[in-house]
């Protein structure tokens, strides 16, 4: 989402190297996902789901959402933006859990 996009780009940059993230852009372009990357200077990678069978695979039906997914493979989906300092919040809880 083009709102959050600064904000999710800060915080990875903040948790790197403790925190992956991975931004999933679907029902769209490589070429629209890229232009977004390039205009938000997010700096994690970004995989493509024209066809939106990633956001399938772990029940997104729509942006802004998120998916946490742990060590052992166990995920959990936020639906809705997340602001900055309750995306922190949430991950160090994650890290230290």
């Amino acid at each position: 989402c083009q709102g959050e996009a600064p904000e999710v780009a800060r915080v990875s940059r903040a948790y790197a190297g403790r925190v992956e993230f991975l931004g999933i852009g679907g029902h769209d372009s490589a070429d629209a996902m890229q232009g977004f990357v390039d205009a938000f200077s997010i700096g994690f990678p970004q995989a493509v789901s024209e066809d939106g069978s990633l956001w399938v695979r772990f029940g997104v039906p729509y942006q802004p959402a998120w998916v946490f997914v742990n060590d052992d493979g166990t995920s959990q989906v936020v639906h809705g933006a997340i602001p900055e300092e309750e995306l922190k919040g949430l991950l160090d809880r994650l890290i230290d859990a």
